[in-house]
């Protein structure tokens, strides 16, 4: 199998260098490049408001009641419009499974010691913002419009089963004897809450925690120079993702910590580049 990596920033501000980026995943070397070109996207993403997933009832991360604010009814549309810094284009990589399993951390070094900085005091310098994904290529399809024929296959493989809702204390409307069985899916753009603090997140298939010196990164841009690192995990099912913390993640969901349902964390964002027909090309040639 063949997975697919993004790799992505927006330049939030420019002073004068453009940084240099190195990529590695453990001690294998990926790529080197410029960010000459990376300019925040110029529209709002604006997600498809057909996507598949929302229609479901296992999809925890929606209020059925509001309607009033169209097309951005399942979230704050002021949040929408403050999340526009998002890149126009990802470094994209196809990645042989047998380099990934057992991989411990992908890391993306950023040269970026561009500044003003003169005697204690800076006032203008170079600002970035970092996304990246890793996503198996058959399983692209699952967030396309006819995602729900592989929905099994994809729960199987990705989705820790402790997120079904039989595992919650759930008292939700949208919860039958048909589906209390069913993965729940807790759709993301960009934060969660957890006691009522936002926390950077995207939900699979990005990086649901990303670092930034060894400091979890937290602000949507930073300056200077650093590494980026993205924990890596192995599933049982031999499926290869970012570590998306499912102990923590579960505890708090149960304890009731997150403002949302229990649920996996998927990316809306994600959903909304497949439907885009961003991938189409490395769908058609998933096998090579």
């Amino acid at each position: 199998m063949k997975y697919l990596l993004g790799v992505g920033f927006v330049v939030t501000q420019k002073y004068k260098k453009d940084p240099i980026v190195r990529i590695k995943i453990d001690d294998t070397f990926l790529d080197e490049y410029t960010l000459d070109n990376c300019p925040n996207y110029n529209k709002q993403w604006a997600r498809d408001t057909n996507i598949w997933i929302y229609q479901r009832d296992y999809t925890t991360y929606f209020h059925k009641k509001i309607q009033e604010d169209p097309p951005y009814a399942l979230f704050n549309t002021k949040e929408v419009q403050a999340d526009s810094q998002f890149p126009t284009n990802f470094k994209l990589y196809v990645l042989d499974e047998d380099k990934l399993k057992s991989k411990k951390l992908l890391e993306v070094e950023v040269q970026n010691a561009d500044s003003n900085y003169t005697n204690g005091f800076m006032t203008k310098s170079t600002l970035l913002d970092f996304f990246t994904f890793l996503v198996p290529i058959p399983f692209i399809k699952f967030f396309s419009k006819g995602g729900e024929d592989i929905r099994k296959q994809f729960n199987e493989a990705i989705i820790d089963d402790r997120y079904a809702y039989t595992n919650f204390p759930l008292n939700h409307e949208a919860l039958t004897e048909n589906n209390k069985s069913e993965i729940g899916y807790m759709m993301v753009n960009r934060f969660v809450r957890i006691k009522g603090t936002k926390f950077r997140t995207e939900g699979y298939p990005f990086a649901v925690k990303t670092f930034w010196n060894n400091k979890l990164l937290e602000t949507q841009q930073f300056g200077g120079s650093g590494t980026f690192a993205v924990d890596l995990l192995t599933r049982p099912s031999g499926m290869v993702m970012f570590d998306t913390y499912d102990d923590e993640y579960i505890k708090l969901q149960q304890q009731g910590d997150i403002d949302a349902d229990g649920g996996f964390h998927m990316s809306e964002k994600f959903f909304s580049m497949v439907h885009q027909n961003k991938f189409d090309k490395y769908l058609h040639n998933e096998n090579q």
